[in-house]
């Protein structure tokens, strides 16, 4: 059953327009990092989160595969349109 396993944001290089994803915690976390190691990236970042069988999802998806995972801390109801990090960890 594939899971959430880390907050990620998905962005593209500046100088070369690779794509990276870098994962942590809290999407916070992440964006802290991007900035303490001077990443230079294009905008827009994409938020979402990393699953356990190596795939980015966006928030959206990552709600749908937390609830059939039972990743939720919170009720169901709670929960926006689409997953924040806050509402798995």
């Amino acid at each position: 059953m594939e899971k959430l396993v880390a907050a990620a944001i998905e962005f593209k290089l500046a100088h070369s327009g690779d794509t990276v994803v870098m994962t942590g915690k809290r999407h916070a976390d992440v964006f802290l990092n991007m900035h303490l190691h001077e990443i230079e990236y294009q905008k827009p970042a994409i938020q979402g989160f990393w699953t356990n069988t190596n795939r980015f999802v966006d928030r959206y998806e990552a709600k749908k595969i937390a609830i059939a995972a039972h990743q939720l801390i919170v009720p169901e109801e709670r929960v926006h349109k689409y997953l924040f990090s806050e509402d798995v960890w």
